[in-house]
């Protein structure tokens, strides 16, 4: 059962909440026998708010105790299937679509509140030339050009 938030004492002294500056409130766990941190700041979350909450991730320029040790994810509501992301910041994009945030679509998909596949798609061509007959044949031979 969780307790009130305690103040430093010599059972709970003040280095048993270290918090990282993201809280400066404890509470100790009878049943775990821990103190933990309460009401963690700047978007981070844990035992010591050591880590980023859902939706945000890890700036691994910033030191732990910075403020801005977690940054948004922002990914892209329609592109990507959640709003979390991995470790670098990296979302996970829905079927058709692409980029860190998914805001962007793959090659046959077009942007439409999210990657629609599209529909009639023209056929990508890989043809480097056409012959095309341009006049009858005279004495065995075929004039043909280039388009």
């Amino acid at each position: 059962m969780q307790k009130e938030p305690l103040p430093p004492t010599e059972k709970y002294p003040e280095t048993d909440c270290e918090c990282y500056g993201h809280s400066s409130r404890c509470s100790f766990i009878d049943f775990l026998n821990v103190v933990t941190c309460v009401s963690c700041k700047h978007n981070t979350r844990g035992q010591h708010c050591q880590h980023c909450r859902l939706g945000f991730y890890r700036n691994v320029s910033a030191e732990l105790e910075d403020e801005n040790v977690c940054i948004q994810c922002n990914c892209n509501q329609h592109g990507s299937e959640h709003e979390r992301c991995n470790e670098t910041g990296d979302c996970v994009c829905r079927p058709g679509a692409t980029g860190t945030k998914c805001d962007e679509c793959l090659l046959g998909y077009h942007w439409r509140q999210g990657c629609q596949l599209r529909r009639h798609a023209p056929a990508v061509r890989f043809l480097t030339h056409v012959w095309v007959l341009s006049g009858a044949c005279q004495h065995g031979t075929v004039r043909t050009s280039v388009l």
